[in-house]
């Protein structure tokens, strides 16, 4: 079975935060701030059901290591 995943639900939106109880001169630097990306959430929601899927026949049918 061919999956195809649509590129739309791949873009993500990066938004810049800064990092928290640091003294204001850090945040002169680049490493006073911590960069965080956004998918969109039915991108996320469809990796999940895949998952899920993926991981539960692989079960099903032993393919798993004991460990």
């Amino acid at each position: 079975m061919y999956w195809w995943f649509p590129p739309r639900f791949k873009v993500a939106k990066t938004v810049v935060l800064q990092k928290p109880v640091k003294p204001p001169a850090t945040y002169r630097a680049p490493f006073g701030y911590r960069p965080i990306d956004l998918l969109p959430t039915i991108g996320e929601i469809i990796e999940i059901v895949v998952a899920t899927r993926v991981t539960g026949a692989a079960e099903a049918n032993d393919l798993l290591p004991e460990e």
